[in-house]
């Protein structure tokens, strides 16, 4: 059972309204809209337009028949963010948070800045479990063209953004991916599921712009023993399973790094790190930094932020 709310719409002459049960509600709404809708439509645009006020409602009703993709982000069709995405199926992150964003601007009616703490709340209203990243994602869709930095005098954080002209052309071509089941022979999933005390770590986590770019370090060694380093100083862990750094720097960082190159540093470089049996998983061995791991990290540090 869902929860209960109340919902009214209208189009000229025509009204909806209904309250109760939110999934009775939802019934009565999709039946509203698929049946009741295009019959009206039909009849209201054979109706010749007297005056400007009923002109704006017969194009209204006109938009919803013919743009059938518009129908989901019209606002007199909207009810909740849930009922907004529904159409849209599955969505990406980025997609999502794109596509959120644009359902608040939609509601306030006019151009919404949002930050990256607005995202997390996209998530939680929802209902969508929380991304790792939410300033990565912002990023990409910066890079993507979709969303711009918007104006912040005063150089406040987090920063703010606002969606551009071709972020509202994406959406209003979007079309949803078809799932595909099948899994092709001989392709893997590089960012694999895994259960790591560090699930809920992200970049905002990490002060990150106090150190070196670990993308930009030249070998796997650099970047492993790095984020080792960043993580120890930050105080956010101290042992790590050699799944936990493959695991952060692929889902936190978004940087390649494979299970058996990790195994591999741990096993070549044994002088480097301290080891010991780990109580979270019998099988394995979780490994710290000892001191000429961290002098290895400093090192790094001074040599790619010296000018």
């Amino acid at each position: 059972m869902g929860n209960p709310i109340k919902v009214k719409y209208k189009f000229g002459q025509i009204e909806f309204e209904a309250e109760g049960d939110s999934i009775d509600v939802e019934k009565q709404r999709d039946y509203f809209m698929n049946a009741i809708i295009p019959v009206a439509t039909t009849i209201v645009n054979k109706i010749p337009v007297i005056d400007r006020k009923n002109e704006s409602l017969s194009r209204e009703i006109e938009y919803v028949e013919n743009n059938n993709n518009n129908l989901r982000i019209n606002n007199s069709v909207r009810a909740n963010l849930i009922t907004f995405l529904k159409d849209f199926k599955d969505l990406s992150d980025r997609d999502f948070t794109l596509f959120a964003a644009f359902y608040h601007e939609q509601e306030s009616g006019d151009s919404y800045i949002f930050t990256s703490e607005d995202v997390k709340e996209f998530f939680k209203e929802a209902r969508r479990p929380a991304s790792k990243n939410n300033s990565d994602i912002l990023q990409r869709l910066v890079k993507a063209g979709l969303i711009m930095e918007a104006d912040n005098p005063d150089n406040k954080t987090p920063k703010p953004y606002l969606i551009t002209q071709e972020g509202i052309k994406y959406i209003n071509e979007y079309k949803p991916k078809e799932k595909i089941d099948k899994k092709i022979k001989g392709t893997t999933n590089t960012k694999r599921k895994v259960n790591s005390v560090y699930s809920k770590l992200n970049a905002d986590d990490l002060n990150l712009s106090k150190y070196p770019s670990i993308k930009n370090l030249k070998s796997a060694k650099e970047k492993i023993i790095m984020i080792m380093f960043i993580i120890t100083e930050e105080k956010k862990g101290l042992w790590f399973l050699a799944t936990d750094i493959e695991y952060i720097l692929i889902n936190a960082l978004n940087i390649h790094v494979t299970l058996k190159q990790v195994k591999n540093l741990f096993d070549r470089d044994r002088d480097l790190f301290a080891k010991q049996k780990s109580e979270k998983n019998k099988k394995a061995y979780e490994y710290r930094l000892l001191m000429g791991a961290i002098d290895f990290a400093k090192e790094l540090i001074e040599k790619n932020t010296s000018v």
